[in-house]
């Protein structure tokens, strides 16, 4: 009778246990679809703006299931893609509370911190640990009060965004993630912080790009032209990385480095041992070569070299390779505003534009766009299709008429070849009489001392770099 009492409590435990875990994925299977009801666009299916967005939502699930299914671990949809392990209520609501108790949440905050993608993003970035994730949300939380990435100033950063040293690419990649862009050889301005609040703002614009599940971004570097002389200083890579590995925790993907020198992979092999394997697997060396398109083609398509402008023409000799700046800078305000509208600004995304380029942040005529405070003139949407960046066969693309393009005023001020809708002027700096900071720096002679000096800090970047990506991501 004892024996049969003991099994009889041990199959009625088995029982229980399977209930409770049946009960685990029917929470699991709510909770997902509750975050999804959050994200889901409104109520008004007949707007082109939320059609746009259902498609790119059905895109977006069809490559999620398609990575489920891969086996490959070049792109696995919990690492790469976005997927984060589930996280109850109750540890949500434990590192808010800690949160909140720790520091004072501002009101331009508060959409912020309450927002569940982002505490599970924390948690995800410190296994679930909620001290640790704490710590770590209080730390971007005060590089938020101090940098304020919701207030968004669209005139200054179209003037960072002239040469195309970082940005978002034109078009999602094969698997629906944004690809940030970074390419500091044609960097155009001296001003530091205008430079964070320009990486903030990609940032937070390639996550706006993205539809869910899809949540991760990649960052592609061009290194094929990197040299000390054009390497950023010691503050600006910090505060990368702080942006890179708390303000925007559990957000890449990928980063792709496109042409490094053989140091970087020196480097960075060296370090294996004490990188997170799956960091580890998200940094990828990509050659220069012929070889690069049988490496890079399964984690952003076959058409990789349009989207991150790898071994392509350039609009003006001081801008990224691939980059139109009227094409792509139209496309990131007609983006920001489909956002706004889809979303009613609300949400971790939400921002404030200041000198929006027309009288309402929710509507933009394609057309006229502000540089500057100065009017120019881009063609529609239809007609940006047409726009091939500085093509080989750009000849063969009829330029379109610009309207007004008698004013003088009205001419467009950042367009140089034909197929990019030239208008006579050279280049952006030519028209205003500035020179471009590339040329100044190959004019001066850096002395010995100095040389050395950029010897050292590159190491010692490189060291930070490697050294950081033990937390990172």
């Amino acid at each position: 009778c004892r024996h049969a009492a003991r099994f009889r409590m041990l199959i009625f435990g088995l029982c229980r246990g399977k209930r409770l875990a049946s009960d685990i994925v029917q929470m699991k299977e709510k909770e997902g679809k509750k975050i999804d009801a959050e994200v889901a666009a409104p109520k008004r299916l007949d707007s082109p703006v939320v059609e746009k967005h259902l498609i790119r939502s059905k895109e977006a699930q069809a490559a999620w299931t398609r990575a489920k299914k891969s086996k490959s671990a070049v792109i696995q949809a919990e690492i790469h893609l976005g997927a984060r392990p589930w996280v109850g209520n109750e540890k949500r609501q434990e590192l808010l509370d800690l949160v909140q108790k720790e520091i004072q949440i501002e009101s331009y905050l508060e959409g912020y911190v309450n927002a569940s993608e982002v505490l599970e993003r924390f948690l995800c970035a410190r296994d679930n640990i909620v001290i640790k994730a704490k710590k770590l949300l209080v730390q971007a939380l005060n590089w938020r009060k101090e940098r304020r990435p919701d207030l968004i100033d669209y005139a200054e950063m179209e003037k960072e965004a002239r040469t195309g040293k970082v940005r978002v690419a034109y078009e999602l990649d094969v698997w629906g993630r944004s690809i940030v862009i970074f390419d500091n050889t044609v960097q155009n301005t001296h001003d530091p912080q205008a430079h964070m609040r320009f990486l903030a703002f990609n940032l937070n614009h390639a996550l706006r790009r993205m539809s869910s599940p899809i949540s991760k971004y990649v960052v592609f570097m061009h290194l094929t032209n990197f040299s000390l002389s054009n390497n950023p200083s010691w503050n600006v890579t910090k505060e990368t990385l702080l942006m890179l590995v708390c303000a925007f925790a559990e957000c890449c993907g990928h980063i792709i480095l496109f042409g490094a020198p053989r140091v970087f992979r020196f480097v960075f092999n060296a370090c294996k041992p004490f990188i997170d394997p799956n960091t580890f697997n998200k940094i990828i060396f990509i050659p220069d070569s012929s070889e690069a398109d049988q490496i890079i083609i399964p984690i952003l398509g076959p058409d990789w070299r349009q989207l991150t402008g790898a071994s392509q023409n350039r609009e003006t000799p001081n801008s990224s390779p691939g980059y139109c700046h009227s094409r792509h800078w139209s496309k990131t305000l007609i983006e920001d505003r489909d956002w706004r509208r889809r979303t009613k600004n609300i949400g971790a995304l939400a921002h404030t534009p200041i000198n929006w380029p027309g009288p309402d942040p929710f509507h933009l005529d394609p057309t006229k766009i502000f540089a500057n405070n100065e009017h120019f003139i881009l063609p529609p949407d239809d007609l940006l299709d047409l726009c091939d960046p500085c093509s080989d066969n750009s000849t063969n693309n009829p330029s379109p008429v610009l309207p007004n393009n008698k004013s003088k005023k009205n001419t467009a001020l950042v367009v140089s070849c034909d197929s990019c809708f030239s208008t006579g002027s050279k280049t952006l700096h030519n028209e205003h009489g500035e020179k471009s900071i590339i040329s100044a720096i190959k004019e001066e002679r850096i002395s010995h001392d100095l040389r050395l000096l950029f010897v050292l800090a590159g190491g010692l970047v490189c060291c930070a770099i490697v050294a950081v990506t033990t937390s990172l991501f």
